[in-house]
């Protein structure tokens, strides 16, 4: 079934889907669903009781609890957050999780969602301020080493194209403005953050590096490496990450919980507690 909505998707059936998606969300009980497909940043929104969901194909049905046991299945099998805590999502996406996290953490919280994709941040945003998540503060920025501008690479088929480099290959993307980890802290007057989540196809060998400050006010962490994508697909050893993230967390006093779920991307997750912060 997922396999002909994307083809659908692809051959430009938006409208036909959009019908589909409310038919579909009615039938499991949710009753008047909004389905809106947005060309600018290429995503459906589905508006579920009253609350905006962005997703970048039409055969997610996308809620509130789907999403958060998506969550406590993946980023958030560690930590999941609560009310008043502050949130640093590195790789937000359209929102998915910052959407949830937005939630948990409640008007007294606080979350950081950084998309340096210039389309999908538009997303973001969006998705923000339909929701009216005035805590959530959307960051159109990428993690790096330094504070500088990099290349990222952009293909609307497909989603794991999305890296970060300063010697593009060719590739269709972007310039964007990047940052050090240690730069949003200083800059947002960050103090602490109760959980970091970081999916940046790569780049986290680079956030580690621009975070030997910001490292010490973390309490959890969840970062997605992709050596999977070395493995695998043969993408090239850039993606061989894992090991290294390790390292840096035990070297800065992390408790460190790896999984092995037979999920090759699942299990590529390094999950941290700081054992300095009670």
């Amino acid at each position: 079934m997922i396999k002909i909505l994307n083809f659908l998707d692809r051959r430009g059936f938006r409208g036909l889907l959009n019908l589909m998606s409310r038919m579909a969300y009615r039938m499991k009980g949710y009753g008047p669903v909004q389905a809106i497909y947005h060309s600018e940043f290429r995503a459906y929104e589905y508006k579920v009781g009253g609350i905006v969901y962005l997703s970048l194909g039409p055969g997610w049905a996308y809620h509130r609890q789907y999403l958060q046991d998506l969550l406590v299945a993946t980023y958030n099998f560690y930590y999941l957050p609560v009310a008043g805590d502050c949130v640093v999502d590195i790789g937000a996406g359209l929102g998915e999780e910052t959407s949830v996290y937005a939630v948990l953490v409640g008007e007294k919280g606080v979350v950081h969602s950084l998309e340096a994709n210039p389309v999908t941040f538009g997303g973001l945003q969006y998705l923000c301020e339909q929701n009216n998540y005035r805590w959530v503060h959307p960051h159109q920025k990428a993690i790096y080493r330094t504070n500088s501008t990099v290349h990222i690479e952009d293909d609307s088929e497909n989603y794991l194209i999305n890296t970060i480099t300063e010697n593009p290959t060719g590739t269709h993307g972007y310039q964007v403005q990047a940052i050090t980890l240690d730069t949003l802290v200083e800059e947002s007057n960050i103090h602490r953050i109760d959980f970091m989540k970081s999916n940046v196809e790569g780049a986290e060998q680079f956030l580690i590096e621009g975070m030997e400050k910001s490292i010490k006010i973390i309490k959890h962490v969840c970062i997605s490496c992709h050596d999977f994508r070395h493995i695998y697909h043969q993408h090239g050893e850039f993606y061989l990450t894992k090991e290294r993230v390790i390292m840096f967390l035990e070297d800065n006093g992390f408790e460190v919980v790896n999984r092995n779920t037979g999920n090759r991307v699942i299990d590529d997750y390094v999950y941290g507690r700081n054992r300095s912060i009670v």
